[in-house]
């Protein structure tokens, strides 16, 4: 699948604008995390995030789905294994 320039350019707007200073290397890094798996970012509209672990609470809407966790200092970063809300697994922080 082909990277597309306007959605990669619409994420990094959003990094930009609406994630904190000290989080956005993790959104960065789960990004590029995601074009790895996936081929792009097609799907980074459709992450999730919310405030401790997605693990047991969250299910996730396909594999390789980030979810962002704002209650970490460090940014933590999740990503689905699988379609359950125990198939997550930290990629960055905690």
């Amino acid at each position: 699948m082909a990277l597309d320039t306007n959605v990669i350019l619409n994420d990094a707007i959003c990094v930009d604008r609406c994630i904190p200073p000290g989080m956005r290397m993790a959104v960065l890094v789960s990004l590029a995390y995601q074009i790895l798996i996936t081929g792009s970012v097609g799907g980074a509209s459709n992450n999730k995030s919310g405030n401790g672990s997605p693990v047991g609470v969250v299910d996730p809407d396909y594999v390789g789905q980030i979810y962002t966790n704002f209650d970490s200092p460090e940014g933590g970063i999740w990503v689905s294994t699988g379609l359950t809300n125990a198939d997550w697994r930290v990629y960055v922080g905690v």
